[in-house]
């Protein structure tokens, strides 16, 4: 796990003031189609902002590599946009720019998204597209999930501390009916 308050310590001195943000997403996918699991997928991103402030001008880097090296080569080059910006800048811009913020948040969950399976969540479209076969004219029955868990952390210079947490369900069902050469679709997403 990335330590950004020793990281954003062995930093300080090369700019006026910084900010670090780590952000770490999980995207998971599952669906079912006709009683069958059809798709499950799991995504990860991670990676770090980098911002600072140089000469009353403001410079951004991003990266994924989050080893020591991989952020200080990130934080350079923030550095260096915002030094050679700086010389065409419209206003100087100072620390006030960015007011200390703290606070810790997580997204209210009735039953962590880490606890339900796979299996149970197939178990529960295969069920669900199951009681979708309500008459021989519907041919496609169709259940989707996307669980988004995604978590920020930022620190700063002068003190800004920031922990969120996010979880994130989404849902589609359709059903599509045909009949000779016509068909309808019905959909409900959650």
């Amino acid at each position: 796990m990335l330590d950004l308050q020793r990281t954003l310590h062995s930093l300080q001195g090369m700019a006026d003031w910084a900010q670090l943000r780590h952000v770490t997403e999980k995207t998971t996918y599952r669906s079912v189609r006709d009683e069958r699991p059809e798709y499950n997928h799991i995504r990860f991103d991670h990676g770090l902002m980098v911002e600072v402030l140089v000469g009353g001008h403001f410079g951004y880097a991003g990266t994924s590599d989050l080893s020591d090296a991989g952020v200080k080569r990130a934080f350079l080059k923030a550095v260096t946009m915002a030094k050679q910006a700086s010389s065409f800048k419209v206003h100087d811009f100072s620390v006030l720019q960015r007011p200390v913020a703290k606070g810790h948040y997580s997204s209210p969950v009735t039953r962590p998204l880490d606890a339900v399976s796979a299996k149970e969540i197939s178990d529960i479209f295969v069920d669900a597209t199951k009681a979708m076969k309500i008459s021989d004219k519907i041919i496609n029955r169709y259940a989707m999930t996307m669980i988004v868990e995604t978590e920020f952390s930022v620190v700063s210079t002068h003190g800004s501390e920031v922990h969120q947490k996010f979880s994130i369900v989404n849902t589609d069902f359709s059903t599509t009916a045909g009949s000779g050469s016509e068909t309808q679709t019905r959909t409900d997403n959650g």
